[in-house]
């Protein structure tokens, strides 16, 4: 599909040597957006419509998730693409359908085209090791928001997932509700504080984090928040 930027993930300590590259090829980095994320860095290029994403860790800390650059970085070394003359590390089917559900996640689905990537996985799903992709998921706390990106694509497309993952979605009813609420926002953005603190509340719900129990007087003090709020609109 057509893109508009192109995403590195590289090592924390190759990002001083790759932004004198960068800025000797007359990349711009963009502050603005910078700020909000303190593990991505984006570039641009006056002469040109494209975006340079950086990540020094796949996943915001503040996503409560476990994917770490080392692990995704040692996997696409060993099984990294060789076109000539240079070797292109590459994350396996299953690490990259884990980074585009948490990514999908991260921005609420708002883009069709992110979960168009999903549905190209549906498509081939007889070329993933799908208990490999939910075991990962675990281990890596984004369970649910793997869980949420297949059923997302499912609604949306009427694709079938795989057994193993239908059979986790059917025993997380929080998923589901997830889902549902998000295929419809797709539809229906909104904007303001209320919409903020309503989409606080999606992240929240879907934490893997044993934290969790923590986050609940908040989780329901933000709920009876958004509920009163909607209701004076």
């Amino acid at each position: 599909r057509h893109v508009g930027d192109a995403d590195l993930l590289i090592d924390q300590r190759d990002l001083p040597r790759l932004r004198m590259i960068l800025v000797g090829l007359n990349w711009q980095r963009v502050p603005f957006c910078a700020s909000f994320d303190t593990t991505s860095e984006l570039y641009t290029k006056n002469s040109e419509n494209f975006m340079l994403d950086i990540h020094t860790n796949p996943v915001e800390d503040r996503f409560a998730s476990k994917i770490r650059t080392e692990e995704v970085l040692d996997f696409s070394e060993r099984n990294a693409l060789a076109p000539m003359p240079y070797k292109l590390p590459f994350p396996s089917r299953e690490d990259m359908l884990l980074l585009l559900c948490v990514h999908g996640m991260k921005h609420l689905w708002c883009r069709l085209l992110w979960v168009f990537d999903i549905v190209c996985a549906l498509e081939q799903k007889d070329d993933f090791n799908w208990d490999l992709v939910l075991k990962k998921s675990s281990e890596m706390a984004c369970l649910r928001q793997v869980l949420c990106g297949m059923k997302i694509a499912e609604l949306l497309s009427g694709r079938v997932v795989p057994g193993c993952v239908s059979k986790a979605i059917s025993k997380d009813a929080r998923v589901q509700e997830v889902a549902k609420e998000l295929v419809s926002l797709i539809f229906e953005r909104r904007a303001g504080v209320v919409a903020s603190l309503h989409n606080i509340l999606l992240h929240m719900k879907l934490q893997d984090s044993h934290l969790w129990a923590l986050k609940v007087p908040i989780y329901r003090a933000l709920s009876r928040i958004i509920r009163c709020l909607m209701t004076c609109q």
